[in-house]
């Protein structure tokens, strides 16, 4: 869509339709940019948001709820509780280490031969 080119050419939507496009780029570069994954997220939900916010003005208002509903609802956050749940992978949370072997065989096997 060309600026200016609408039906009704009102400044004050191509001026808000510039901010949000330009907050989209800014917050896009945020994302490779970004050194610490969690804020990577972070700017990647900004974008999904400032999407939302071009695809209202561009009178797409039920691409713009679905965008909300799945991307910022569903996939934004499985992607925060994937990154917060698997910290300190590389060092080997205590959590994720087997301490009672013998245990879980204990209560493993008789479950197995029932």
């Amino acid at each position: 869509m060309i600026l200016g080119t609408t039906m009704e050419s009102n400044p004050v939507i191509n001026i808000v339709f510039l901010i949000l496009s330009l907050m989209t780029i800014i917050v896009a570069f945020g994302v490779i940019r970004s050194k610490n994954i969690f804020r990577a997220a972070l700017f990647l939900m900004s974008s999904f948001i400032t999407m939302a916010g071009l695809l209202i003005l561009l009178n797409a208002e039920f691409l713009a709820a679905i965008q909300i509903i799945l991307n910022i609802g569903a996939v934004s956050v499985l992607i925060l509780f994937s990154i917060l749940l698997t910290k300190n992978v590389e060092e080997g949370n205590p959590s994720n280490q087997l301490k009672y072997q013998f245990l879980s065989l204990v209560v493993v096997i008789p479950i197995v031969l029932i």
